[in-house]
């Protein structure tokens, strides 16, 4: 039995040019997670419930998003059962979480509460074909919750330079999403990874330029329709020199996602292409980095 509990006190001001307080935001927050390892057999895994409370407030002249209240509650599971074949150990994972969400924005704003139930269901399967490689590939149905910043925003972000727009008739984003994994396991001088994704999403929650300009700031507005992403990861990590003081390892790694509209035309705000690379030295007590990302 596992019990977690957290609790969080959140402030800060954002000030003007002359030194006064522009906005405040405070935050109260607290956080239970209850988990139950166990097995049944060759099946093992776990349980649990997760509760959360925010109490989010700000004021001032740039309060983009209404004082609002949200509450989380979720139900989980996790199983997996290990198999023997005679082409290697495959293990079985199934997943599975309920949770509810409401949102109540402060009274006397005439915004909408949001009361909504999400499921998500997963299942997978990871094939260890080789001593020192396995294939993983996984299936998951996800449905997410709109954000208060998503549903509430009126207002400009100036951390970011924008004019946000929410929309409090968003509806929960439904994802159906298969990834593949190949990648080392086991104690190996070289280990590396290689992800493959797909998702196809009804109604994707997005920030959408609108080309118009507010206060300074260009608008963007919060809307939702059906999407594709897809995308590539790869890492290798290495050794370059090893003393009996330490060991000077090396990194490799980049990513690449595309996404469009079902209907056509491109995401906005999708990340490009990135590559980097990072250099590590690590002793019994001491570890250092460096790395570069294009």
């Amino acid at each position: 039995l596992r019990v977690r509990a957290t609790y969080s006190d959140y402030a800060h001001a954002e000030l003007e040019g002359d030194g006064a307080i522009g906005t405040q935001f405070d935050q109260d927050a607290w956080e239970t997670r209850v988990a139950v390892d166990h097995a049944f057999g060759a099946f093992r895994g776990t349980a649990g419930v997760q509760l959360r409370d925010q109490d989010f407030v700000a004021a001032g002249e740039e309060a983009f998003v209404p004082p609002s209240r949200t509450r989380n509650a979720g139900l989980f599971v996790f199983q997996e059962r290990p198999l023997e074949t005679a082409r290697g150990r495959v293990t079985l994972e199934f997943g599975g979480r309920l949770e509810r969400q409401t949102i109540d924005p402060e009274a006397g704003l005439g915004l909408p509460d949001y009361d909504e139930t999400s499921y998500t269901a997963a299942v997978g399967a990871v094939w260890r074909f080789l001593p020192n490689a396995a294939f993983a590939a996984n299936l998951t149905r996800a449905e997410r919750h709109p954000t208060s910043t998503e549903l509430y925003a009126e207002g400009p972000h100036a951390a970011v330079r924008r004019y946000e727009i929410g929309d409090p008739t968003l509806a929960e984003e439904t994802s159906t999403a298969l990834d593949f994994a190949l990648r080392s396991t086991g104690d190996t001088r070289v280990s590396w990874q290689l992800n493959a994704y797909f998702n196809d999403f009804a109604d994707f929650v997005y920030l959408q330029p609108t080309g118009e300009v507010e206060d300074d700031f260009d608008v963007f507005a919060f809307r939702q329709d059906d999407a594709r992403l897809w995308g590539v990861e790869a890492e290798v990590e290495f050794p370059l020199l090893q003393r009996a003081a330490g060991t000077l390892g090396a990194r490799l790694a980049g990513d690449y996602v595309r996404g469009e509209l079902t209907g056509g035309g491109p995401l906005p705000q999708v990340p490009p292409l990135r590559v980097g690379a990072e250099l590590g030295w690590e002793t019994p007590r001491f570890e250092a980095s460096a790395s570069v990302y294009r």
